[in-house]
Parts: C-alpha cells; sequence; structure tokens
C-alpha cells in the first residue's frame, strides 16, 4: 500500500489472521464459519477503532472455496459497514506468488504452494519480503497475475480516489 500510495494514512490497530476475534455462540460454537465471518470480525474491529479502511490479504493456501468466503465476507461488511472503505484481497496460490509476481515473475498464480515458497527462497522471512516489495517496479507486475492486480486496484481506488 505505501508503495501504491506513500503519504496520507497510517496502520493503526493491525492483528494477524490468527489473532482475529472470533465469536459464538449456541450451534455456532459447533460449525465452522471461516473466512466469512473473520471478514466481519475484522470489519467490526475496524469500525470499533474507527478506523476509515480495512485492509488485509488471505492466501487461498490453493482451497478453491476461500477466494469465494472472503469475497462473500467483503460484500456483507461492505453493506454493514457503509463507511468503511474495504481493500481486501485473495493471494493466489499464496502471498509468496504475489511476491514473485513483484519480480517479474510469470505465471505465478498457478504455481503450486510449494513451488511458490521455493523459488521466492525468502523462508518464511519478513525482511526478504519486505524487500522485495520496496525494490519492485509496480508498473512491470505480469499482467498474468490476475489477483494481485485486483488488489492493487482496490488500493488505488481507496487512497488515491
Amino acid at each position: 500500500m505505501q508503495r501504491i500510495q506513500p503519504n496520507g494514512w497510517q496502520v493503526t490497530n493491525g492483528t494477524t489472521w490468527i489473532g482475529i476475534r472470533k465469536f459464538k455462540f449456541g450451534k455456532q460454537r459447533r460449525a465452522k464459519h471461516g473466512d466469512e465471518h473473520n471478514i466481519a470480525a475484522l470489519a467490526l474491529h475496524a469500525f470499533e477503532a474507527k478506523c476509515d479502511i480495512l485492509a488485509f490479504i488471505r492466501d487461498t493456501d490453493s482451497n478453491h472455496k476461500r477466494e469465494g468466503d472472503i469475497n462473500n465476507g467483503i460484500e456483507i461488511a461492505a453493506k454493514k459497514y457503509v463507511d468503511l472503505k474495504i481493500i481486501g484481497g485473495v493471494a493466489k496460490p499464496k502471498l509468496e506468488a504475489w511476491l514473485l509476481a513483484l519480480t517479474g515473475q510469470n505465471g505465478t498464480e498457478q504455481l503450486s504452494l510449494k513451488q511458490a515458497e521455493d523459488k521466492l527462497g525468502c523462508d518464511k522471512n519478513t525482511d526478504c519480503m519486505v524487500t522485495i516489495v520496496k525494490q519492485a517496479n509496480l508498473d512491470a507486475i505480469p499482467k498474468d497475475a490476475h489477483s494481485l492486480f485486483k488488489w492493487c486496484n482496490k488500493v488505488k481506488q481507496a487512497l488515491i480516489n
């Protein structure tokens, strides 16, 4: 986001995906609600913190149902919190593939999870990943990195327009 719009915003009240508050009661305690409810919890958290924007990325981890759940969750949250801009996206098959696309590599969305990790070579090292983002030429992202383009466009709409 900082590479797209460096000024005029700040991160507050960040959380990890595993740190999302989950509320379950009655029959819901036994039900699996997944990412739709995680998005609702994130939106509630952002609303309570008086944030203008909720931004997140979630890996599909080759779970093809996850993208639909994320998109449904975004749609539901956007209707409930109409003043909250939501920059949500699904990295296919995972964040490492987006990082590879940022280095100019084609075909990254078709890689397996292991291929994406192995080709990137960062071994979950955050500093390595941040360096790739900082050095990326955003105008040279391969055209086949559809999910990355979609997320970047959401950033531009929320922060620039």
